[in-house]
């Protein structure tokens, strides 16, 4: 996947979460986001406001 796909993909998440319309974010080689640390933590801190469980090959 090229990288602006995974950047607006990943933006896209993030957005859904802040706005409470997602209760849980599935991910396969979640590896890609970690990869930027500041969408990543984003993500984290924004689920965790807003109750929402990730969820990747290794568990929740």
């Amino acid at each position: 996947m090229p990288t602006h796909r995974i950047a607006t993909a990943s933006s896209t998440c993030v957005s859904e979460v802040a706005n409470g319309h997602a209760g849980i974010v599935l991910g396969l080689e979640v590896s890609r986001l970690a990869r930027n640390n500041a969408d990543w933590h984003r993500l984290i801190e924004l689920s965790a406001l807003s109750q929402t469980l990730i969820l990747d090959e290794d568990g929740i």
